[in-house]
């Protein structure tokens, strides 16, 4: 009888685990996220630690350290995102960008896709958002207070109000990505 509830318990942990792909393929020279692959330029950002989204029901407290390469993605992977933020009660991070964006290229390339930016970034949840894909995700951008590209948000899982970064800054007459100690110091803050 122990047998059969701890292997019942094992089967209803895992099932609601899934996995998503996100492709990042350049097309034209610009960068475009997507759930497709896209050729033999794409860059898959498959997770390979991944906890599970909360798609229904109401959201638990659980015990487990967030620890996942994932990115939602859009408007629908915010909501999802947000009820993960809660059940790890780990802060998300909310990148709004523009394929043409040319700062949103350098904050990706400098920083964010780097091997010490994505480790720093496994510790929160987070959400890439692309405003001019849709009227919804637009909505999102302004409700957040976004007024250009990059932005970046640190939303709390238990704060209401998120905080707006900049990561980039000034160098003679170009921009270049802020360091990997203050990408940190924002996820900690």
């Amino acid at each position: 009888m122990k047998v059969r509830k701890i292997i019942l318990s094992l089967i209803l942990f895992f099932s609601g685990y899934s996995v998503s792909d996100v492709y990042k393929c350049t097309i034209d020279g610009k960068p475009v996220f997507t759930d497709q692959p896209c050729g033999t330029n794409a860059v898959n950002f498959k997770a390979l630690n991944v906890v599970s989204p909360v798609t229904k029901g109401e959201v638990k407290e659980v015990n487990i350290e967030y620890s996942s390469s994932k990115w939602f993605v859009g408007h629908a992977g915010y909501k999802k995102a947000l009820k993960t933020s809660k059940l790890y009660k780990v802060p998300m991070f909310v990148y709004f960008q523009a394929d043409w964006c040319r700062y949103c290229n350098i904050l990706e390339k400098e920083l964010l896709d780097t091997r010490q930016g994505k480790g720093v970034l496994r510790k929160v949840v987070k959400v890439i958002i692309t405003p001019d894909n849709s009227l919804k995700e637009d909505r999102l951008f302004k409700e957040f207070g976004g007024t250009g590209y990059p932005s970046v948000f640190i939303k709390k899982s238990s704060v209401e109000v998120a905080n707006k970064y900049y990561l980039l800054k000034k160098k003679g007459n170009t921009s270049v990505a802020k360091s990997i100690s203050y990408l940190k110091k924002v996820i900690r803050s």
